[in-house]
């Protein structure tokens, strides 16, 4: 700590003090998913246990923390300043501040929250040769290091890994229907409910039964013409889907 004391206060002798702008969870926008196994007309075969139609119609919402990851370890070093990354590693995003007039994020290569060095990440994806420190006599404020640094290896850099989140308050459907074998009278088939994060949810499932010589199985939104069936597997087609 006291070598970081003393690397500030030299800093602090040829670069002005900089106020860092805290942030956050940064919402980056939605988008609807809409998935399913299967194409309307396109005829399809599933054996006894297989699903015959898989469907996820869901809301994502896409969001970023405020940590960064290495692609890779890495250094910063000049002069007496020697900034270590490594790989694995998640490193906590202070905040912002402006470099000659462009906007970069501060990150932590220390989880002190008062006194710690920093790298300068760009928007871009491209790490600043310099880096920050706290500066104890200012509040929060951060110095300028003097010194030019070398990156080693040159490719080495932070990343900030967008996440997804199913915005379940929009309405969420996740399920399949499973083709489950024929009786001397029916086709049977089984529905599970799935959780937005994967999980089966048992009170969901359902057991279907339709005559054995149904022409088509009408369920929920879902029209499906029968082609063939037998004790071992069933070809269909998907002849409607209201949800498309």
């Amino acid at each position: 700590m006291k070598a970081l004391v003393i690397l500030a206060m030299s800093a602090a002798l040829t670069a002005c003090t900089t106020p860092l702008r805290p942030e956050g969870v940064r919402h980056l926008g939605n988008r609807h998913v809409l998935k399913s196994n299967y194409a309307v007309g396109t005829p399809l075969t599933v054996n006894v246990g297989d699903p015959m139609v898989k469907v996820q119609d869901y809301w994502e919402d896409s969001f970023e923390e405020p940590s960064a990851t290495p692609n890779k370890s890495f250094t910063m070093t000049g002069g007496p300043v020697n900034v270590a990354f490594q790989e694995g590693q998640n490193y906590q995003v202070k905040g912002r501040i402006a470099v000659d007039g462009k906007d970069y994020q501060v990150v932590a290569n220390q989880p002190n929250p008062v006194q710690y060095q920093a790298a300068l990440l760009g928007d871009d994806g491209k790490l600043f040769p310099r880096i920050v420190a706290t500066n104890p006599g200012m509040n929060g404020d951060h110095v300028l290091v003097i010194y030019t640094l070398q990156i080693s290896p040159p490719d080495g850099t932070l990343i900030r890994q967008p996440k997804t989140k199913v915005n379940t308050s929009k309405g969420f459907v996740n399920y399949e229907i499973l083709f489950t074998g024929i009786t001397d009278s029916a086709i049977t088939l089984t529905y599970r409910e799935f959780s937005p994060d994967g999980l089966a949810r048992v009170a969901f499932f359902q057991n279907l039964t339709y005559p054995r010589n149904a022409p088509t199985i009408t369920f929920r939104n879902l029209k499906m013409s029968i082609d063939q069936v037998s004790s071992e597997n069933i070809t269909f087609r998907v002849t409607e889907d209201k949800r498309s």
